[in-house]
């Protein structure tokens, strides 16, 4: 008996989708493929003429495996038995990155940073500088020179019409600046305020801004090479509580003349202790939690209104960069939900990718099992590169798509709820993708 004359019950499960599919459990063909479970989705959801049909990717809920070829081969691969209802998530497919535009920059770009909704997004580079980019072309905008030595870690927030941006780096030094966008083609950046000279005594490796409970002003974290972790206030004077000394004092540069240039706020660290042995090379604020993860093979969470660790997970690994999983809603009471909360996923020195749980004892997800002795925190191992993964990051406004690089040129999309392989992966580069 052919595979046609085979069938098996399916039920969509299309939370990703704008309109809603049937729950009942669907009978079709075993030998359907992507494309045809597209064109039974379509169906149902009215979309039967050439302008509106849309193509589909599919994940097996029982295997956590995009479905690639024939319904047949992914139920015997995933030992799922037929007679059973199996359950696809239904995603929009997801359209192949194309290279849109490339420019060539003086030195090494070090970090990369999303800026506004119109694709505009910052740069920096070993060379000290700060970039504001265009999207469509990745024209430059504007620059600063916010460094002495490489730029080695940013962080952005928006406040009001413009943004902050935080920058570490290997000159030690701490800097804010301001970028004001104009449209689709002009920006203006400039230095609003430097962290106090020696508040870190080595590179600045990692940096976030993170919102305190019922703060209307952001903080920052640092963190360096040594494992130092820094906190900063970067709110103005006038803020401070019961007229108490200020966190932020007010210096002018002046040029030769003694005329004021411009006015640059200058911060103290709110409090500084030593977090890990080693660099803290990734940080990541989920809301609630400010997570680190450092070359010492650690990952922790941290409570910053009470300056404690709150949780540590000894990973067995070298971490690269962080990222936290979480999708934040805020409600009209000001609360915040997380829709994969205590999800962090880790860039590791090994090219692989793990997903932490940081409530302890989940099960773990990844095609092939780690070694045992690795702590029970892990919840999923993501394999593709065969370099040091160099950066993660987690797509603005979704909670389960990500992007990683290597020291390879390969970049990587993933799509958390399928672990077996990215959606997509390309070449970024023919050298080192640092970010």
């Amino acid at each position: 008996m052919g595979d046609d004359a085979v069938s098996v019950r399916i039920r969509f499960h299309g939370e990703a989708l704008s309109q809603a599919l049937p729950d009942a459990p669907l009978a079709v063909p075993v030998s359907l493929r992507p494309s045809g479970l597209s064109e039974v989705v379509c169906h149902l959801l009215g979309l039967s003429d050439a302008l509106t049909k849309r193509r589909f990717r599919f994940i097996l809920r029982a295997s956590k495996r995009l479905l690639e070829a024939d319904l047949a081969s992914a139920l015997e691969s995933g030992q799922i038995d037929v007679e059973r209802i199996v359950d696809l998530d239904v995603l929009p497919e997801l359209p192949k990155p194309e290279e849109r535009a490339c420019r060539r920059q003086p030195d090494w770009v070090a970090v990369v940073r999303r800026v506004g909704a119109n694709g505009a997004f910052m740069s920096g580079t070993y060379d000290g500088l700060l970039r504001v980019h265009r999207g469509e072309t990745a024209g430059r905008m504007a620059s600063l020179r916010a460094h002495q030595d490489a730029v080695k870690s940013m962080s952005v927030v928006q406040m009001g019409e413009g943004f902050l941006v935080a920058t570490g780096g290997q000159d030690k030094g701490v800097k804010i600046s301001e970028v004001v966008l104009d449209g689709a083609n002009g920006a203006e950046v400039q230095l609003i305020a430097r962290g106090r000279d020696g508040a870190h005594e080595n590179s600045i490796e990692s940096c976030s801004f993170t919102r305190m409970p019922g703060a209307a002003e952001p903080f920052l974290a640092t963190g360096d090479w040594d494992g130092a972790l820094s906190l900063w206030s970067v709110r103005p004077a006038s803020t401070g509580e019961n007229g108490s000394e200020a966190a932020i004092s007010k210096k002018r540069r002046r040029d030769k003349g003694g005329s004021s240039i411009d006015e640059v706020e200058l911060l103290e660290p709110l409090r500084s202790w030593k977090a890990h042995a080693q660099c803290v090379s990734g940080m990541a604020w989920d809301g609630g939690h400010l997570y680190t993860a450092s070359y010492d093979h650690s990952l922790k969470a941290w409570d910053l209104e009470r300056g404690d660790v709150v949780a540590t997970v000894n990973t067995s690994r070298v971490a690269t960069e962080i990222c936290c999983l979480s999708r934040h809603i805020e409600g009209e009471d000001g609360t915040v939900e997380a829709a994969l909360s205590n999800s962090i996923g880790m860039a590791c020195a090994d090219g692989r990718i793990r997903i932490w749980d940081m409530r302890a004892g989940s099960a773990q997800r990844g095609t092939d099992a780690e070694p045992k002795g690795v702590s029970s925190f892990l919840s999923a191992t993501l394999r593709f590169h065969t370099q040091w993964c160099s950066s993660l990051s987690k797509a603005p406004g979704a909670s389960y798509s990500l992007a990683s690089s290597c020291h390879g040129g390969r970049v990587a999309i993933w799509d958390v709820r399928a672990l077996a392989a990215p959606v997509h992966s390309f070449r970024g580069s023919q050298d080192k993708v640092l970010s």
